[in-house]
């Protein structure tokens, strides 16, 4: 039989060869738990911004902007290095010599003392049920490990600590907090799930939401999560201004009369049948500001045409940069009549404006409406030719003047 005294060593043993192998699996599988979120993270993560740095290289592929919104995003997210993006035979980096630096092809992680580098194809936004969708260029995103690893290491410290309690406190108390993990994990989830859905709007965890993890560690990741939410709604809202923005005279471009008048406005004119009228403004002379005065005194007067134009119209009225010294107004629910008194208050104070050449800077205008010159609702591009005809007529009849007919 055994003494008292070598059962309770026994005990004793079996007890702290339990603790240890509890430990040990219990640190592994936190280990490889931390891991596969680590992964999941910087593919979606990685994912998000290959969906933006795509978007501004099909609808403004301006080297200059599209690399500029990689260094913004370098900059606002820590733990994000670099970026490229290959598409259409192009290649977009930040910094530039990333992609000399990083030539992978295929798909994968790879994974280096201090970095991390995602790279996947992209593929071509739409394909019918009958095609499959086409690889379209090649993406590239860089890490710093050190700071991904820190929550990873913090995390797997922690739950160390809390498989330590477990065995300290007991089965019941055991069975609550993994119970309580694994409600965090799965709430954790559910926001990192909705991380991946770049064709939706990202939904980002209410106050009540966070408050409802059980761990701080969580929370701390939910937070993390809002922020990370807030930063790319920011940069989505900045990247769709700049691609339909002109950037001197901070008017409209040809992109949003393509990609809203021409697709959204045009067929809710054809269905309620209401007024409308388009303007083209050109200035006069202005080749000769230009020559005379040099580019920058052009650019001077462009830009405060634009600013007088956003000043004078209504919320309602529409001005589009529409080429050049040309600026497009369209204005809803509004006949010629009407519109050219609006035409006129922008004149009078573009007329006031002292720019230094000797003279005020005039315009000419022509303007064309439905229903009295179009008579189908939706007929956009023969308003926008009629009044370019009358725009041509004013030039001829001496400038300075808006002709209506």
């Amino acid at each position: 039989m055994r003494s008292f005294k070598s059962l309770i060593l026994f005990q004793f043993a079996v007890l702290i060869s339990g603790m240890f192998l509890f430990l040990l699996f219990s640190g592994l599988f936190t280990f490889k738990l931390a891991s596969e979120y680590e992964k999941r993270y910087i593919d979606q993560i990685s994912s998000i911004l290959a969906e933006n740095v795509k978007l501004i290289a099909e609808i403004y592929p301006n080297k200059y902007l599209i690399e500029e919104s990689m260094k913004r995003a370098v900059e606002e997210i820590p733990a994000l290095k670099g970026m490229c993006l290959v598409i259409d035979n192009q290649k977009f980096c930040y910094p530039q010599n990333l992609f000399k630096k990083y030539s992978l092809k295929g798909k994968g992680v790879s994974y280096s003392d201090s970095e991390i580098v995602v790279y996947f194809p992209v593929y071509e936004e739409y394909a019918s049920q009958f095609l499959e969708k086409k690889e379209e260029g090649f993406f590239l995103a860089l890490f710093d490990r050190s700071y991904v690893n820190e929550f990873k290491n913090y995390w797997v410290l922690n739950s160390l600590m809390i498989s330590i309690s477990f065995v300290i406190l007991g089965s019941l108390v055991i069975i609550s907090i993994w119970l309580d993990i694994k409600g965090d994990f799965n709430r954790l989830k559910r926001f990192i799930d909705g991380l991946n859905k770049p064709d939706t709007v990202l939904t980002k965890p209410g106050k009540e939401e966070i408050e409802a993890f059980k761990l701080k560690e969580f929370r701390r990741v939910a937070e993390l999560i809002v922020r990370l939410i807030n930063r790319i709604s920011e940069l989505k809202d900045s990247i769709k201004q700049l691609a339909i923005t002109d950037p001197l005279t901070g008017l409209f471009n040809r992109n949003y009369l393509n990609l809203v008048i021409k697709e959204s406005y045009i067929p809710l004119w054809r269905r309620k049948e209401f007024p409308l009228t388009v303007a083209l403004l050109d200035i006069d002379n202005f080749k000769s500001i230009n020559d005379i005065y040099g580019h920058s005194k052009g650019d001077e007067v462009l830009r405060r045409l634009g600013q007088i134009v956003k000043e004078t119209l209504r919320g309602s009225d529409i001005p589009i940069r529409y080429g050049g010294e040309e600026i497009l107004v369209v204005f809803p629910s509004s006949n010629k009549e009407e519109a050219v008194k609006a035409i006129e208050r922008i004149r009078s104070k573009l007329m006031e404006e002292d720019f230094g050449i000797g003279r005020p800077v005039t315009f000419s205008s022509g303007l064309a409406d439905f229903p009295s010159d179009v008579k189908t609702p939706g007929e956009f591009e023969e308003l926008i030719e009629i009044a370019d005809e009358r725009l041509y007529k004013a030039k001829k009849l001496g400038k300075n003047r808006d002709v209506l007919s």
